[in-house]
């Protein structure tokens, strides 16, 4: 993780329960979608250690929204990939969340399993 990500993940380790958000771990949700945009994914992953490390009631709530800030941040801005074959996914992949979500505290084990989707989404057909 570089100098600025570990930065941002201090600031929002700070801001946990900042009432500027609708859920305590806010800022740490926006810092993901953040790093995912970017498509580092090691960073994810250490991002989220770090962070649940220092919150670790918050463990669940980053494996809850993981899988949708990989799959919109990064997933579907993919060569080959756009929005329209997330839905797709989900029926031709139903345990495409979990998936995620059992890799998500291992750098190689998610890189592995996202670049796995990112195949099943690029082969999906678009839709009519």
């Amino acid at each position: 993780m570089d100098d600025d990500t570990r930065a941002a993940v201090a600031e929002a380790i700070l801001a946990y329960g900042s009432p500027r958000f609708t859920v305590s771990e806010g800022r740490m949700l926006d810092l993901l979608t953040e790093i995912a945009e970017r498509g580092d994914l090691t960073a994810f992953v250490e991002a989220c250690h770090a962070y649940g490390t220092a919150f670790t009631t918050s463990r669940r709530v980053l494996e809850d929204y993981a899988p949708a800030k990989i799959l919109s941040a990064y997933l579907c801005r993919r060569p080959g990939v756009d929005q329209s074959k997330a839905e797709q996914l989900r029926a031709a992949e139903p345990r495409w969340a979990v998936r995620i979500k059992d890799a998500l505290w291992t750098p190689e084990a998610l890189r592995t399993v996202v670049e796995y989707l990112h195949e099943r989404l690029r082969t999906l057909s678009a839709p009519a």
